[in-house]
């Protein structure tokens, strides 16, 4: 029985030890997107000044795809794009601007 429970036991510190690398590595991957998103928006400013609108699309497309919910992100794009650009995410849905009824005649 104690070889079994030792078993157990060993089994579970090493499931705990792979969460933890897991967790590192999200962790560590998640930082690393938020640079390279950084860059990107750089990239997309750079490319800006230099005249070339779709190669900063390009970029910011690429940012978003990275960091759907950063800020600077949204604020470039107005920039580039005009007050038409779309803000960003906030995980709610969007709400109607006008409530429409339609009379079906049933």
């Amino acid at each position: 029985m104690s070889k079994i429970v030792s078993a157990v036991g060993l089994g579970l510190i090493v499931a705990a030890g792979a969460l933890a690398a897991i967790s590192t590595n999200y962790e560590t991957q998640v930082e690393a997107n938020k640079k390279l998103c950084a860059t990107y928006i750089t990239n997309a400013k750079d490319a800006l000044k230099s005249g070339d609108k779709d190669k900063a699309n390009s970029f910011l497309d690429k940012a978003f795809k990275l960091d759907p919910k950063n800020k600077t992100l949204f604020e470039v794009a107005k920039e580039i794009n005009g007050a038409t650009a779309a803000q960003p995410a906030t995980g709610e849905k969007p709400k109607a601007k006008k409530k429409i009824s339609i009379d079906l005649g049933c």
